[in-house]
Protein backbone atom coordinates (compact mmCIF):
# COMPACT_ATOMS: atom_id res chain seq x y z
CA UNK A 1 0.00 0.00 0.00
CA UNK A 2 1.13 3.52 -0.73
CA UNK A 3 0.54 6.58 1.38
CA UNK A 4 -0.83 9.56 -0.49
CA UNK A 5 -1.70 12.75 1.34
CA UNK A 6 -1.55 10.94 4.67
CA UNK A 7 -4.10 8.30 3.55
CA UNK A 8 -3.44 4.69 2.61
CA UNK A 9 -4.06 3.85 -1.02
CA UNK A 10 -5.05 0.22 -1.64
CA UNK A 11 -5.41 -1.77 -4.83
CA UNK A 12 -8.32 -3.78 -6.20
CA UNK A 13 -8.26 -6.71 -8.61
CA UNK A 14 -11.10 -8.58 -10.27
CA UNK A 15 -10.89 -12.29 -10.95
CA UNK A 16 -13.19 -14.26 -13.24
CA UNK A 17 -13.48 -17.74 -11.77
CA UNK A 18 -14.26 -20.61 -14.17
CA UNK A 19 -15.49 -24.01 -12.98
CA UNK A 20 -14.69 -27.12 -15.01
CA UNK A 21 -16.19 -30.62 -14.66
CA UNK A 22 -14.26 -33.62 -15.97
CA UNK A 23 -16.04 -35.73 -18.58
CA UNK A 24 -14.29 -38.86 -17.29
CA UNK A 25 -14.37 -38.83 -13.46
CA UNK A 26 -17.10 -36.15 -13.06
CA UNK A 27 -15.05 -34.20 -10.47
CA UNK A 28 -14.70 -30.44 -10.80
CA UNK A 29 -11.99 -27.81 -10.38
CA UNK A 30 -11.74 -24.04 -10.72
CA UNK A 31 -9.31 -21.76 -12.53
CA UNK A 32 -9.17 -18.01 -12.05
CA UNK A 33 -8.83 -16.03 -15.30
CA UNK A 34 -8.01 -18.93 -17.66
CA UNK A 35 -7.46 -16.63 -20.65
CA UNK A 36 -4.17 -16.73 -22.50
CA UNK A 37 -2.75 -13.50 -23.92
CA UNK A 38 -0.82 -14.07 -27.13
CA UNK A 39 1.66 -11.36 -28.23
CA UNK A 40 -0.08 -8.92 -30.56
CA UNK A 41 -3.41 -10.77 -30.39
CA UNK A 42 -6.57 -10.65 -28.32
CA UNK A 43 -6.63 -13.02 -25.34
CA UNK A 44 -8.36 -16.32 -25.86
CA UNK A 45 -9.77 -18.84 -23.41
CA UNK A 46 -7.91 -22.14 -23.37
CA UNK A 47 -10.19 -25.02 -24.44
CA UNK A 48 -8.09 -28.07 -23.50
CA UNK A 49 -7.43 -28.87 -19.84
CA UNK A 50 -6.13 -31.92 -18.02
CA UNK A 51 -8.20 -32.97 -15.02
CA UNK A 52 -6.17 -32.48 -11.82
CA UNK A 53 -7.97 -35.50 -10.27
CA UNK A 54 -7.70 -38.27 -12.89
CA UNK A 55 -5.31 -36.76 -15.45
CA UNK A 56 -7.65 -37.16 -18.45
CA UNK A 57 -7.52 -34.52 -21.18
CA UNK A 58 -10.81 -32.63 -21.53
CA UNK A 59 -11.84 -30.40 -24.43
CA UNK A 60 -14.30 -27.67 -23.53
CA UNK A 61 -16.54 -25.77 -25.96
CA UNK A 62 -16.37 -22.15 -26.99
CA UNK A 63 -18.49 -21.02 -24.02
CA UNK A 64 -21.81 -20.79 -25.88
CA UNK A 65 -23.11 -23.86 -24.08
CA UNK A 66 -22.09 -22.70 -20.59
CA UNK A 67 -24.28 -24.26 -17.93
CA UNK A 68 -25.26 -21.79 -15.25
CA UNK A 69 -26.23 -23.20 -11.87
CA UNK A 70 -27.75 -20.81 -9.35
Amino acid sequence: MKKKSGKLKGTLSVEHLHHFRCGSCDKWWSIGDPSIALPGKQSVTKREWFCPWCGEKNIFGDGKEIKREF
